[in-house]
């Protein structure tokens, strides 16, 4: 279990990460027609939600987790 409770704390991490770029205004993310190539509305804002969702999400996985772990008998706690 501590795998899976790694994996989202790393999950967390990275996208504290990037929504500090998007914050910094270095990412910025726009709509194109895939069929013209032209470019089109600013989503920069929905990718700024997107990120402080899933860092919310990633967080509350890894507590749920830690939570279930720790009522959990030892020998079923192993990295599965």
């Amino acid at each position: 279990m501590t795998d899976q409770i790694e994996y989202f704390e790393n999950q967390k991490h990275r996208n504290e990460d990037r929504l500090a770029l998007v914050e910094a205004g270095c990412i910025r993310l726009f709509e194109v027609d895939t069929a013209t190539g032209e470019v089109g509305v600013d989503v920069t804002e929905q990718l700024r939600e997107f990120l402080s969702d899933s860092i919310r999400d990633y967080a509350l996985a890894a507590s749920l987790l830690r939570d279930l772990s720790a009522t959990l008998p030892a020998e079923t706690k192993g990295n599965s």
